[in-house]
């Protein structure tokens, strides 16, 4: 049961999450061009996103509960 709740998260981590900081990188790309600066809300948000991510390969690698 482990291993699948494991494999899921996998799933989870580079699916879902790559899509959506493929998105938020395109979006800040584009904000950038147009407004000279970055988002700060988009910002904040990948930042917590890449904590996220990482909590998430900790616990794959077995390095965290």
């Amino acid at each position: 049961m482990l291993t699948l709740l494991i494999f899921l998260m996998y799933l989870v981590l580079f699916t879902l999450v790559q899509f959506i900081v493929t998105i938020s990188m395109l979006v800040q790309w584009v904000l950038v061009l147009f407004n000279g600066e970055t988002n700060t809300r988009l910002r904040r948000f990948t930042k917590g996103l890449n904590r996220y991510s990482w909590e998430i390969l900790e616990y794959l690698n077995f390095n965290s509960d």
